[in-house]
C-alpha cells in the first residue's frame, strides 16, 4: 500500500513551527501547522470558544473514518506481509484509541503494544533503546508495563507542600492509613459521589493518568460526565472519561479482553453493562478502558478491588488532574454532589417565595412535611407565602370550607383556598380535589405579587400550574420535583397511553424548560430529568434526609410490640400503600414464608390498601394497620426488625422513596425490593446497610428475608450501618 502526503496543507516543512512558551518558560506550545489552502477547502478554523458546530462534528468523524479506513488496510498488509501476530505501535497516532481498538477486531494481529509516551517525548526511550541494543549489542530485556517513571515525593514533602498551600489548615485534616484502610477509605468516598484527587508513587510518563496521579470518581453516575466538565476539566462535552478497571474483570464489562494498561484502547462496553457504567461509556457504546494490574500498580488495584466489594462495580471513571481552561468555580460543601447547580441559582436574600402545592401541614403526606419544611427554612431569610388547598389528605384536622383561609405558620403566611375535601381512596374524589384546588389556586397565585414560584408535585400538574403562573407574570420559576408525572401515571396505570397523556408530556417538559432550577430527590430522577431534555446544570439532587434522634425507641415498648403483631421476625413497611410499589410481589413472597416465622406488617393507607387486603386475606402472616400518630413514629421504626422500601419496574426515578432516610436515622436494616437503578438501592448497596432484591422476583425477596433472619449479628452491624449512613444527609 502506498500512501502519499499532500504538502500543500501544511506549513511547518517549508517555514518552521510556530512556538511561544509558557509556564515561567518551561512549557512549550506549537501554533499553527496548516496553511491557508486547508480552511480554502474545508472552511475556517474554529476558535477555541467558539461553539462546536455541526460542521466541525463532521469534519472529525470524517477524518476519523478515513485514518481508520487507511490504518487498518496497512496494518492487514503488514500482518500477511510478516506473518506476525504482534505489533508494537508509536506515533503520536499511536494514541487513536479507536482505531487501536478496531486493529484488534479487524486484522491478523492479536497482540497490539503501545508504549504510554507514544507521541514525540517517547522519543527519548526509542533513543535509548537504539543505543542499548544498536550500539551496545545487548539483548533485549526489559518489557514497559507500567508509567510510572515520572518524580516522587516523601510524606513530609507532601504534608510541607500543603501546610506551604494552606498556611491555616482551612478545616483540612490530615491522616495517615495502611494501604487496606486508605483503599475502604477512598472506596467509599467514591461511593457516596464524592470524588478524589488519587495522588501516589511516581507520577506518569505520558499523557495518560493511569492511577498514580487521577481524579477519581463514581462510573455508575450518569451525570458524573457532566459534574466533572463543570467543576474541574471545563472542557468540550463530546469527550469522554476513561473507566478504570481491574484487569480480571475486563471480560465481564467489554466485549474485548486484550491488555489496555496505558489507555490506549477503546473497546464495546458490553450493552447489558451499559447502564451500569454510563459515566465513562461514550455516546457509540465504547469506552477508552485502563485495566489495572495488581502486580503493577498494586494500590490503584486495591482501590479499585475495593469499590467493586462495595458496589459490585470493579470500575472507576479516571481522568487526569490538568483543567483545559481554569475558571472561578464556587466552593463547594462536602456532600452536596450536584450544588454547581444550587450555587449557581442561589435565591438573593429577602426576596418574596411563594410555594404552590395543595398539600400543607396538618395534612399527613410526605409533600405536605417537606414543603412546611422547606418554607419555614426559607422564611428565616425570606418572605414565604404557601397556597394549599384545605386539608384532605389524612389530616390531623379538617377546617370548615371557606373560599380563603389565611393564618400565619412558624413565619410563614398560609393562604387555603376552599377546594374539596373528598377521600382518596376514590379516584374521583381525587381529580375534585385537584381541579378545585387548580382552579381557586392559579388566580389567587397570579393576584400575588412575589418574586419565584416554587412548585412541588401536588396535584400532578403542579409543576404545568407553576410555570403557567411564573411565565404569564414573568417571575421566576423553581420546581420541586417529588413524584415525576406523567411518568408515575402511566408507569403506575393510573392513565392509559393516550393522546391526553402525550399532550401531559409535552406541557410537562414545557414546565422543565421554563424553570431556572429542577429540584430532584435522587440520582435516579435526575437521570430521567436529563432524557427529557433539560441542562445538567440546571438539574440539582436534593435528597430529603431526615433527622436524627439523639436516642432511639426500644422494640420492647408496648406501642412496637403491638405493631409487632405477635410475629417472631417483623418486616415493615410504613407509607402510603400507592401505585408505585411492588406490592404484588410482597405478597407473593409472604406466601412462601408462611412457615419460617416471618411476618410482614403494613402501617398506612393509600389507593392499593382494599386491594392488597384483598388478596391477602388468606395469608395469616401479613397484616395491615393504620397510620400512626407522628408521636409514635419512633416505635414505628423500633418495630421493624428490617423495614421494606420499594419500587416496582419501571418506576425507578419516577418516585423516590423518602422513607429510607427516616429508617436509616432511626437504625433499622432496610430490604429495597426496587430495579438496580433505583437511588435507594445505591445506597444501601454503597453502604451496606442492608439487602437489595429484585421487584420480580418473590422468591428474591423470601430469600432476603430469610437471610437477614438467620443473622442477628449481621442485622445488628446493618443497622449501626444505617445510623452512619444517616448522618450523612441529615
Amino acid at each position: 500500500m502506498k500512501l502519499r502526503l499532500n504538502l500543500d496543507y501544511f506549513t511547518h516543512q517549508v517555514q518552521g513551527p510556530e512556538m511561544t512558551w509558557r509556564d515561567a518558560g518551561t512549557t512549550p506550545v506549537l501554533g499553527r501547522l496548516f496553511s491557508d489552502y486547508l480552511e480554502m477547502r474545508l472552511g475556517s478554523a474554529r476558535k477555541p470558544e467558539e461553539p462546536v458546530k455541526q460542521r466541525h462534528r463532521d469534519l472529525a468523524a470524517s477524518m476519523q473514518a478515513a485514518l481508520e479506513e487507511v490504518l487498518l488496510k496497512h496494518v492487514s498488509e503488514l500482518a500477511a506481509r510478516t506473518k506476525e501476530k504482534s505489533l508494537c505501535l508509536a506515533g503520536g497516532v499511536a494514541f487513536n484509541c479507536v482505531a487501536n481498538g478496531k486493529m484488534l477486531e479487524r486484522t491478523p494481529f492479536e497482540k497490539i503494544y503501545v508504549q504510554p509516551a507514544a507521541g514525540d517525548a517517547g522519543l527519548s526511550v526509542g533513543a535509548a533503546f537504539s543505543v542499548e541494543h544498536s550500539i551496545l549489542g545487548r539483548p533485549r530485556s526489559f518489557v514497559m508495563e507500567h508509567a510510572g517513571w515520572g518524580p516522587s515525593y516523601s510524606h513530609a514533602e507532601i504534608a510541607e507542600a500543603v501546610r506551604q498551600r494552606i498556611p491555616h489548615g482551612d478545616g483540612m485534616q490530615i491522616e495517615e492509613m495502611d494501604q487496606d484502610p486508605l483503599a475502604q477509605a477512598a472506596a467509599r468516598e467514591i461511593a457516596d459521589g464524592h470524588i478524589l484527587g488519587w495522588y501516589q508513587g511516581r507520577a506518569e510518563w505520558g499523557p495518560r493518568a493511569l492511577g498514580n496521579r487521577s481524579i477519581v470518581a463514581d462510573p455508575r453516575r450518569a451525570e458524573m460526565k457532566d459534574i466533572l466538565n463543570e467543576r474541574i476539566k471545563h472542557r468540550e462535552t463530546f469527550r469522554p472519561f476513561a473507566p478504570s478497571i481491574l484487569e480480571e474483570a475486563t471480560g465481564e464489562y467489554f466485549e474485548c479482553t486484550h491488555p489496555s494498561p496505558f489507555m490506549t484502547f477503546a473497546y464495546s462496553v458490553r450493552p447489558e453493562k451499559r447502564s451500569v457504567i454510563p459515566a465513562p461509556t461514550h455516546v457509540d457504546g465504547t469506552a477508552r478502558l485502563q485495566t489495572v494490574s495488581r502486580r503493577t500498580n498494586p494500590l490503584y488495584w486495591k482501590l479499585i478491588r475495593a469499590f467493586g466489594d462495595l458496589t459490585g462495580v470493579p470500575v472507576v471513571v479516571n481522568t487526569s488532574f490538568n483543567d483545559n481552561e481554569p475558571k472561578a468555580v464556587p466552593k463547594s460543601r462536602r456532600g452536596e454532589r450536584h450544588d454547581h447547580a444550587s450555587s449557581r441559582h442561589a435565591v438573593e436574600p429577602h426576596v418574596h417565595i411563594l410555594i404552590f402545592n395543595e398539600y400543607y401541614p396538618p395534612d399527613t403526606s410526605a409533600t405536605a412535611k417537606m414543603a412546611s419544611l422547606v418554607a419555614e427554612e426559607l422564611a428565616k431569610s425570606h418572605q414565604v407565602t404557601v397556597i394549599a388547598g384545605r386539608p384532605s389528605y389524612d389530616p390531623d384536622e379538617r377546617y370548615p370550607w371557606s373560599l380563603l383561609r389565611r393564618n400565619v405558620r412558624n413565619g410563614v403566611t398560609v393562604e387555603r383556598v376552599g377546594s374539596t375535601t373528598y377521600s382518596r381512596r376514590g379516584m374521583r374524589g381525587r381529580v375534585s380535589n385537584y381541579l378545585s384546588y387548580l382552579a381557586l389556586a392559579v388566580p389567587r397565585a397570579l393576584f400575588k405579587r412575589a418574586d419565584i414560584i416554587l412548585a412541588m408535585t401536588d396535584p400532578p400538574i403542579a409543576g404545568i400550574a407553576g410555570a403557567f403562573i411564573a411565565w404569564l407574570s414573568g417571575r421566576t420559576f423553581v420546581y420541586n420535583i417529588r413524584d415525576l408525572y406523567p411518568d408515575m401515571a402511566l408507569g403506575g396505570e393510573i392513565v392509559p397511553a393516550n393522546a391526553w397523556a402525550r399532550r401531559w408530556e409535552s406541557l410537562h417538559r414545557s414546565a422543565l424548560r421554563h424553570a431556572v432550577l429542577v429540584i430532584v430527590l435522587g440520582d435516579d430522577m435526575r437521570e430521567r430529568i436529563l432524557q427529557k431534555g433539560v441542562a445538567p446544570d440546571r438539574v440539582a439532587v436534593i435528597r430529603d434526609g431526615a433527622h436524627l434522634p439523639e436516642s432511639l425507641a426500644a422494640q420492647s415498648h408496648p406501642i412496637a410490640q403491638e405493631l409487632r403483631s405477635g410475629f417472631q421476625f417483623v418486616a415493615i413497611h410504613a407509607g402510603n400503600l400507592g401505585f408505585y410499589g411492588a406490592w404484588d410481589t410482597l405478597l407473593r413472597a409472604m406466601k412462601l414464608l408462611e412457615e419460617d416465622g416471618i411476618g410482614l406488617v403494613f402501617v398506612g393507607e393509600g389507593a392499593n390498601r382494599h386491594r392488597l387486603e384483598q388478596a391477602a386475606r388468606e395469608s395469616a402472616n401479613v397484616r395491615f394497620l393504620p397510620f400512626r400518630p407522628a408521636a409514635e413514629i419512633p416505635f414505628v421504626m423500633a418495630a421493624g426488625d428490617v423495614h421494606i422500601v420499594t419500587v416496582k419496574r419501571g418506576l425507578e426515578g419516577v418516585v423516590v422513596p423518602s422513607k429510607l432516610f427516616s429508617i436509616l436515622a432511626a437504625g433499622r436494616p432496610v430490604l429495597v425490593v426496587a430495579p438496580e437503578p433505583c437511588d435507594a438501592v445505591r445506597i444501601v448497596r454503597a453502604n451496606q446497610c442492608g439487602l437489595v432484591a429484585n421487584p420480580d422476583d418473590a422468591a428474591a425477596v423470601a430469600s432476603a428475608l430469610r437471610e437477614l433472619r438467620s443473622d442477628p449479628a449481621r442485622l445488628d452491624d446493618m443497622g449501626r450501618r444505617a445510623r452512619e449512613t444517616a448522618k450523612r444527609y441529615a
